[in-house]
């Protein structure tokens, strides 16, 4: 038994392919795009960021005595200084995240959200960032 379903003469033939032409359609990076996003930096950082956690932890922390130290108060001369639980909690997250350079620290305060988050996009230079004593 030979016979099949359908007659094959039935059968439409498959039309040619249409021969292609003109240029490939290639999706290419647009780096030069103005993009205005209006949203805060606490909004960049997820609810449940371990970050956040660090700053919790830092927060709790009895600073009193590390800023008993300073000389620059408020209507008299000289720069602020910036708050010790914030580069201590620059730290305290690089080196969970395994950095424990002052100079990436500082890189990585410029320009990645969780630690622009955690600093307040206030930037320490690497100066401002002391390797603490081992």
């Amino acid at each position: 038994m030979n016979e099949s379903l359908f007659d094959s003469s039935q059968i439409p033939e498959k039309p040619p392919t249409p021969e292609r032409t003109g240029t490939v359609r290639i999706e290419k990076p647009e780096r030069t795009q103005i993009e205005v996003r209006i949203e805060s930096l606490d909004e960049r950082i997820p609810w449940d960021h371990p970050v956040r956690t660090v700053w919790e932890f830092v927060e709790r922390l009895d600073f009193e005595d590390v800023h008993g130290d300073f000389k620059s108060f408020a209507g008299g001369p000289g720069r602020s200084v910036k708050d010790r639980r914030i580069l201590f909690a620059i730290w305290l997250y690089g080196y969970s995240e395994g950095i424990g350079s002052a100079r990436r620290l500082d890189a990585l305060c410029r320009r990645d959200d969780a630690y622009r988050w955690l600093a307040g996009d206030v930037a320490p230079h690497n100066r401002g960032l002391p390797q603490p004593e081992s």
